[in-house]
């Protein structure tokens, strides 16, 4: 049963109390849209179920840095996003 809440919703709550179980909530919306996003960038989908790991990772740790006056989404995809040219620039070297 999918989750009546937003993804702002389940990131304040997730800040707040720090449970497990919303946090898997959250990664559960997050990660399909994630993974999409990440992979129109790598075109590799071996490298992007890595990116997207990486990233949902640091969303998990970085929650403090979250400033709720945005969107969750735009922090997480910002973070995918330089996870990606992370990646690129490691590739191309």
């Amino acid at each position: 049963m999918r989750s009546k809440k937003t993804y702002k919703e389940l990131a304040l709550e997730f800040q707040r109390t720090r449970s497990d179980k919303v946090f898997t909530e959250l990664y559960e919306k997050m990660r399909p849209g994630m993974r999409n996003y990440v992979y129109k960038i790598v075109k590799d989908w071996d490298n992007t179920d890595d990116i997207v790991s990486n990233t949902l990772t640091k969303v998990y740790f970085k929650i403090d840095q979250y400033n709720p006056a945005y969107q969750i989404t735009t922090w997480a995809y910002r973070i995918a996003y330089n996870e990606c040219i992370g990646w690129i620039r490691q590739r191309n070297r």
